[in-house]
């Protein structure tokens, strides 16, 4: 399957489902895509009253998710190969309950695993099929 370029874009949390849905809509026009991918900073969990307000205004939340030992050993790889040297201590204070808070049960539907069996990342084209095989089945 051919894969066309997502849109992807920063973004912040908007007060209004619609408007930040209008505003998507907008600037997929303006740059003639179909999907969007925005990212938020990964300790930010939605509450079940947003993802309600977002699929109904056609917005689809998905997390990047993999297990505690995978998240933190890509944690401690990146801050190793940036010099910034955070270490466990910061990914506990910063990312443990955000983490468990993903894992539960009732976002298991918004998750999608990012990491092999054997702890490394997926490609990127290969979660992007993964999202758009999983749209097709909604």
């Amino acid at each position: 399957m051919q894969l066309a370029q997502p849109l992807i874009c920063e973004a912040r949390i908007f007060t209004s489902s619609a408007r930040v849905g209008t505003a998507i809509r907008q600037r997929l026009q303006a740059n003639s895509k179909t999907h969007a991918v925005l990212t938020f900073p990964g300790n930010l969990i939605l509450t079940p009253a947003h993802l309600s307000a977002a699929t109904q205004v056609g917005i689809r939340t998905i997390y990047l998710y993999g297990s505690t030992a995978d998240c933190i050993a890509a944690f401690l790889g990146r801050e190793q190969q940036t010099r910034r040297n955070l270490g466990l201590t910061h990914w506990n204070a910063n990312n443990s309950s955000s983490h468990k808070r993903m894992g539960e049960p009732a976002l298991a539907p918004s998750r999608i695993e990012v990491f092999a069996a054997d702890g490394a990342r997926r490609p990127h084209g290969e979660v992007f099929e993964e999202l758009l095989r999983n749209e097709h089945r909604k």
